[in-house]
């Protein structure tokens, strides 16, 4: 699986965190995290959130550029949650970079 970071922002407009009923589909998806890794087959390696700043930051696994905006998507609240602007960078990780001693 290629590996990709993600940087999620939105207006103060759009804040999930102040707006009850958007902070409720972002919760729901958190909370889902597993569900929506199976469904999309990519894997959450890193999230974190800048509040003050309204910044998402993520580092996932993906088998295909689709599946990564779609799992995307829906971690970001679906279609009642936060509407983002985001950017999708390959990266290469240092697993990938340092061989594997058994290998």
């Amino acid at each position: 699986m290629a590996t990709y970071h993600i940087t999620a922002t939105h207006s103060v407009e759009q804040c999930g965190y102040g707006d009850p009923r958007k902070s409720k589909y972002l919760l729901a998806s958190l909370k889902n995290i597993n569900i929506l890794e199976k469904k999309w087959k990519c894997n959450m390696k890193h999230y974190s959130w800048n509040i003050a700043g309204h910044t998402c930051y993520m580092l996932i696994e993906a088998r295909s550029h689709y599946s990564l905006n779609m799992f995307v998507l829906e971690i970001l609240g679906g279609v009642g949650g936060v509407r983002s602007d985001y950017t999708i960078v390959p990266v290469v990780t240092r697993t990938e970079m340092i061989p594997n001693k058994t290998e």
